[in-house]
C-alpha cells in the first residue's frame, strides 16, 4: 500500500485545478483570435473612373458675327467702334409732385448801428441896432444923443437841421455866447433858448455888457429831447448916452449857439440812413431723391415778401440751385 506525502498531494491538486482552468478558457481564446481576421468577400467585376473630353462644337465667333446676331444690343459707328447699347422703359414721374416747397415764413433783424445826424458845429444870428428899436433903422449914419429903450425880440430861430425831426441826448453840451457889436451900451439881458419840444435853458446877464464885450454860457444838454430846429427869446435894455451917438444899423449884437462834439443820443425821429442786410438759407424739396436735377419747361417760382417796416426797400434773391439756361443763378 503506497501512501503519498501531504506535499505531492497539495501539487497534484493545483495541476488539476490549471487543467480545469485551461479548459474553460480555450472557447473565449479562439473566438478573439477568429475575430482579428475578415470574412472573405464574394467575388465581383473590378471597375474604375476615367475623365474623357469629347469635341462637341468647333467654332469660333467674330465681332461682326455679332453684330449680325443682333443689331439691337451691339452697334458700331461711323469709325468702327463697337458699343454696347440697351434702352429700357421707365414708369413715369409727375414733377409736379415731386418738386415742390411747402411754404416758408423766415423773420431776421438789423441792427442799424451808429450814425449821425448833426446839428452845424457853430450857428450865429445878428440882432442890429433898429431891429432893437425901430425908430433907429431911419438914422443910419446920424448922430444922435442915444435915449434909453427897452428891447425883446421873440422866437428868433437859428437854421434848421433836416436830417431828423426830433433826437433824445444822453450827453452833450451847448454854449450860447453874447458879443456886443452894437456900439452902444446894453444891460440886463434875458435869453430863453428853445427847440420846438420846449424849453431848453433860460439865461441871464445882468451885469452891463459894454461895446466890444462879451459873455458866455455854458447848457448842459443831457437827457433833453431836442427838436431839429433852436430859437431864443431875447430881451434887455440900453441905457442910452450922455453924448452923441453915430447910429451905425449895420452893427448888431451877435448871438452865437456851438455845440459839442461829444454829443450822443438814446432816440431819434431821424432819416433812416442805407443800410444793407443779408440772410443765407436753404430748403429741401420734397421727396428731392427721387430728382437730383431736372429741366424745367414751364411753371413758376411763387416769392412773396412782406415788408411790415415804415420805410421802404429794395430786396434781391439769388438762388444758386435754379439755373438761368446761360448757367447764371436765377435772381
Amino acid at each position: 500500500m503506497n501512501s503519498s506525502s501531504p506535499i505531492e498531494t497539495r501539487h497534484r491538486q493545483s495541476a488539476t485545478q490549471f487543467l480545469l482552468l485551461l479548459f474553460a478558457a480555450f472557447p473565449l481564446v479562439i473566438y478573439f483570435v477568429v475575430g482579428c481576421f475578415e470574412t472573405p468577400l464574394s467575388p465581383v467585376t473590378p471597375s474604375w473612373d476615367v475623365l474623357i473630353n469629347l469635341p462637341l462644337v468647333n467654332r469660333g465667333y467674330t465681332v461682326n458675327d455679332l453684330l449680325d446676331k443682333d443689331t439691337s444690343l451691339f452697334r458700331q459707328d461711323a469709325s468702327g467702334l463697337l458699343f454696347y447699347s440697351k434702352g429700357m422703359k421707365f414708369s413715369g414721374i409727375s414733377v409736379a409732385e415731386n418738386l415742390k416747397v411747402d411754404p416758408v415764413t423766415e423773420s431776421f433783424a438789423s441792427q442799424l448801428g451808429k450814425f449821425s445826424a448833426k446839428y452845424p458845429a457853430s450857428q450865429v444870428r445878428r440882432v442890429s441896432v433898429g431891429e432893437m428899436d425901430p425908430s433907429l433903422a431911419s438914422q443910419q449914419g446920424s448922430e444922435i444923443v442915444l435915449q434909453p429903450f427897452d428891447f425883446s425880440l421873440l422866437d428868433w430861430s437859428f437854421l434848421p437841421v433836416s436830417e431828423f425831426e426830433e433826437v433824445t441826448l444822453t450827453s452833450g453840451q451847448a454854449t450860447v455866447t453874447l458879443i456886443n457889436r452894437l456900439g452902444i451900451t446894453i444891460e440886463n439881458i434875458s435869453l430863453t433858448l428853445r427847440t420846438q419840444r420846449g424849453t431848453i435853458a433860460q439865461l441871464g446877464h445882468t451885469a452891463t455888457l459894454e461895446p466890444g464885450d462879451s459873455t458866455k454860457r455854458a447848457i448842459d444838454l443831457a437827457n433833453q429831447t431836442l427838436g431839429n430846429t433852436f430859437s431864443f427869446d431875447l430881451s434887455g435894455r440900453s441905457p442910452g448916452g450922455q453924448g452923441p451917438v453915430r447910429i451905425d444899423t449895420s452893427s448888431a449884437l451877435v448871438v452865437r449857439l456851438d455845440l459839442s462834439s461829444d454829443i450822443k443820443a438814446s432816440r431819434a425821429t431821424a432819416k433812416l440812413p442805407a443800410n444793407s442786410f443779408s440772410k443765407f438759407g436753404s430748403y429741401t424739396l420734397d421727396d428731392s431723391t427721387r430728382i437730383e436735377a431736372a429741366v424745367i419747361r414751364g411753371g413758376k417760382l411763387v416769392i412773396t415778401l412782406n415788408n411790415t417796416l415804415s420805410v421802404s426797400g429794395r430786396a434781391t434773391f439769388t438762388i444758386s440751385n435754379l439755373r438761368q439756361p446761360n448757367g447764371l443763378p436765377s435772381h
